[in-house]
């Protein structure tokens, strides 16, 4: 994730100047492009549905904890 700002292209279209939070579409769409769709705006843009991703985030994280509590009793 990173912190951006809109660019003139998006001021133009009507986007605040404002820091936000994100991921790179690009990034996302080469693990999962399901989640990945063309902007409204145009489709020269990608646009990732944050929607979608929480599952998958969930999904990781009940992956990981399991991979935590295996590794805690190889440890013990």
């Amino acid at each position: 994730g990173f912190y951006y700002q809109a660019n003139q292209t998006a001021q133009d279209l009507g986007y605040s100047v404002k820091r936000e939070v994100g991921v790179s579409a690009q990034e996302v769409q080469a693990i999962m492009p399901e989640v990945v769709v063309p902007a409204p705006i145009s489709d020269k843009y990608l646009t990732v549905h944050y929607e979608r991703l929480i599952p998958l985030i969930i999904e990781a994280i009940k992956e990981l904890k399991t991979e935590v509590n295996e590794i805690k009793g190889l440890i013990k």
